[in-house]
């Protein structure tokens, strides 16, 4: 019977490194496979304090400063590696797990050296220490239960939202305001932590540490729990964890030829496997997203009026202006001192060939390229230079030519994860149960369904943002940049492939930005019909620079204009 209270104690254990993993991997979309430093950071954190620095009975203390110097490990791995996206990511977290176990095998001082620590104390609370295989076993899974309902309040807070819209497209989240590398370095830096905690716990119960237990194979467990029980859904990777746990053991009792059980035991293992992963593909329990209610009071959506024909009167001056851009990429010059300004409060077009430079300059404007040459001004203020997501902040924003919305994510969370938040968006600090953010959330809740109702979408609002149709995702755009709410707004080709049926209600939208709201539009199009409609004001540009200006109708109007723009000679009269 001990022995099934030990198995299940380690099992719990494995738990939680999994939930950390799950954090990391699951949450964040960071592939890493060097899960097992994090566990043997804490590991070797717990068993060196215990032995050497902490009192008897200071237990908790010992997990605490097992998660913080694996966090702090995070730090250290995270602030480089994350700098090389995707394969390279994972290749740099393979190496430091290499590294790793010759690391602590070198330290004979601090962590025993090939040999390990030994003698590490069981947990102790206070004057009772916890011996028996049953009494560690209820703590154990105490603390996984623990580590779960962290977790849970994590992935569900607008926190947790952040890094998932971050997984799935940080240039969309960058041009939304927000910090993408830090949102990043923060989910893994706290999926570490769990993880060093597990590895406490997992010092404290086997009360011996050794390099070979924190090796690739470990690394290669863990990461089989997760897609087991499917790396999206923490009640999933649980019972993933649970289930290799068992088929572990259970295989080691199957009656099987002697001299090949070993053999044998990794074939049947890893067809069992196979097996699962071909029915479920997506794990035991794919991932679940939330379902959020419409708030009391809620009527239907409020009908779109025209508004070009009243439109009010918009302050003088210019909102944004770009003087001399330069921007070569190798040998092609794509600007070529380009300089415009965009009027307050106005919508400017901007028209032109394919190819001469009309998305480059949204990219320059908003930080994602940064320029060869040139000035940007917001009012007084010059954001040459500047990062996305603080151009964002500042009152800048866009949206993308090729629609970048967060596909996993609701229609609603697609809004909510838009939107400026003071408390919700930090880490732990952001849990759902603490009143402050609670209160936010609401507030937030009760806009993003006014804005869904606005833009024709509340009834799509439960449903991912991947399965709406384009011209629902073009909405969702808009609806996403308002709750932005920027000053100055760039739309790069709102209508394309916009059928007519619907083109009436964008251009509704578009003008409302400008003549109800105030704000500063600029777009870029190529439908004519929708520049003559919307525009106040058309730069032209070709070659990287803009080569013409003025109303619609008068740039409409010259015909050299016109044949450079469909790319033939004009026709004499």
């Amino acid at each position: 019977m001990d022995y099934v209270l030990g198995v299940l104690t380690l099992i719990a254990i494995w738990v939680i490194a999994v939930h950390g993993y799950m954090l990391i991997k699951g949450l964040g979309g960071l592939l890493h496979l060097g899960h097992a430093v994090f566990f043997g950071l804490g590991a070797y954190t717990a068993a060196i304090l215990s032995r050497e620095v902490l009192p008897a009975g200071a237990y908790p203390a010992s997990l605490l400063a097992a998660a913080l110097v694996a966090g702090a490990g995070a730090v250290a791995i995270g602030v480089p590696a994350l700098r090389a996206r995707g394969r390279y990511f994972m290749l740099v977290t393979f190496s430091i797990q290499l590294a790793f176990f010759t690391v602590v095998s070198n330290l004979h001082g601090l962590t025993g050296g090939p040999d390990g620590l030994s003698r590490i104390p069981r947990p102790q609370l206070g004057a009772w220490t916890v011996a028996a295989p049953g009494a560690t076993l209820a703590l154990v899974v105490g603390l996984a239960v623990l580590s779960f309902l962290f977790c849970h309040l994590t992935i569900r807070s607008p926190y947790g939202r952040l890094v998932r819209a971050v997984r799935d497209d940080e240039i969309a989240a960058e041009g939304a305001g927000k910090r993408a590398a830090a949102v990043k370095l923060s989910i893994f830096v706290l999926g570490a932590g769990v993880t060093g905690f597990a590895g406490g716990v997992f010092a404290h119960y086997m009360r011996y540490v050794g390099p070979t237990q924190f090796g690739l194979d470990l690394v290669v467990l863990f990461l089989v729990m997760l897609v087991l029980g499917g790396q999206f859904n923490l009640l999933g990777v649980t019972v993933g964890a649970v289930t290799v746990g068992v088929m572990i053991e259970a295989l080691r009792f199957a009656p099987l030829p002697r001299g090949s059980e070993a053999f044998l035991h990794q074939v049947l293992f890893g067809g069992l496997l196979i097996a699962i992963l071909f029915i479920r593909p997506e794990g035991l329990l794919p991932e679940r997203l939330p379902r959020h209610r419409r708030p009391a009071g809620g009527g239907p959506p409020a009908r779109v009026e025209a508004v070009r024909a009243h439109r009010r009167e918009a302050p003088d001056g210019v909102a944004l202006r770009a003087e001399g851009l330069v921007k070569r990429f190798g040998g092609v010059t794509a600007l070529d001192g380009c300089t415009l300004d965009l009027a307050r409060g106005r919508i400017t077009a901007i028209i032109g060939p394919n190819g001469a430079g009309k998305t480059t300059v949204f990219n320059l404007v908003t930080g994602f390229v940064r320029p060869d040459a040139g000035r940007i001004h917001v009012g007084a203020q010059e954001l040459t230079g500047w990062t996305p997501e603080r151009i964002a902040a500042l009152g800048v924003a866009r949206t993308f030519q090729d629609v970048r919305i967060w596909p996993r994510l609701t229609v609603i969370e697609n809004v909510l994860a838009a939107m400026r938040w003071r408390r919700g968006e930090r880490p732990v600090l952001g849990l759902p149960i603490l009143p402050g953010v609670r209160a936010e959330e609401r507030q937030h809740v009760e806009r993003a369904w006014a804005l869904l109702e606005r833009f024709g979408l509340q009834d799509k609002a439960d449903d991912p943002g991947g399965a709406l149709s384009y011209a629902q995702q073009k909405m969702l755009a808009l609806a996403r940049l308002t709750a932005l709410d920027p000053a100055v707004m760039l739309l790069d080709e709102p209508t394309a492939g916009v059928d007519v049926c619907r083109l009436g209600t964008f251009l509704d939208h578009i003008q409302r930005f400008s003549a109800q709201q105030g704000r500063t539009v600029c777009l870029i199009e190529h439908n004519m019909d929708v520049v003559r409609e919307l525009a106040d004001h058309v730069l032209f540009m070709n070659d990287g620079r803009v080569v013409a200006e003025g109303r619609p109708e008068e740039v409409m109007a010259d015909q050299e204009l016109m044949a450079i723009y469909l790319g033939h000679a004009p026709v004499e009269a």
